[in-house]
């Protein structure tokens, strides 16, 4: 697996305990998706989308066919899939403790865009428009008061846009990022992964979401 991070250190083997001792407190339900379905979660499609955000446990996309990772670990996880444009997301919202100033969120994610165009952005989530090339995926935290497709005002700190490569089976990217400069004790905030595909197959597999505080 390869690992990336943002904001402390990390040593192999990847064993997640927060950055500098435990006390932590999980803010995120469900991140593994070992409940098997979407609990804790929020899909929101725009009209018309051809695809699906869903919690699978299979190693076949079942809408591009595409070989694909499957669970980062356990049995579970969420993938966004389509057969003609699409654009999606995944959301929950999580509120800090009052008493906490370190945040750090972490997730393991793959972007197999089977087009290998991207990545593309037209500065929105979506796939409507005349002459519009928009291929990719973005991760952002969000204000709590955010529009769900929000890449503006709302948008607290944005974490990833790009995509991972176009050859299947993609492994899982371990992402880590210390939150605790962007975020304030008793606030609610949103963590989003949203896809945009204008240009062809794309899946985004996500695993293993943790926003952990102290």
């Amino acid at each position: 697996m390869i690992v990336v991070l943002m904001g402390c250190l990390l040593l192999l083997p990847f064993v997640y305990g927060g950055c500098g001792g435990g006390g932590w407190t999980e803010l995120i339900t469900n991140g593994g998706f070992e409940t098997g379905d979407l609990t804790g979660w929020t899909v929101a499609l725009l009209p018309g989308a051809a695809g699906s955000i869903s919690v699978i446990d299979a190693t076949v996309a079942p809408l591009s066919g595409a070989g694909i990772a499957g669970p980062s670990e356990g049995t579970w996880f969420a993938l966004a899939d389509q057969d003609e444009n699409f654009a999606g997301v995944i959301f929950q919202y999580f509120t800090v403790p009052a008493q906490d100033d370190k945040i750090t969120l972490t997730f393991d994610m793959f972007v197999l865009d089977l087009s290998g165009k991207g990545p593309l952005d037209e500065g929105f989530i979506g796939y409507s428009g005349i002459d519009v090339d928009n291929q990719h995926v973005r991760v952002d935290v969000l204000s709590a008061v955010a529009g769900t497709f929000d890449v503006g005002g709302g948008v607290i700190r944005d974490l990833y846009l790009n995509v991972d490569g176009s050859i299947p089976v993609l492994p899982y990217i371990s992402y880590s990022f210390d939150l605790s400069p962007d975020l304030v004790a008793g606030e609610t905030y949103v963590i989003r992964f949203a896809e945009s595909s204008t240009e062809g197959y794309m899946n985004m597999g996500i695993d293993n979401v943790s926003v952990r505080s102290k």
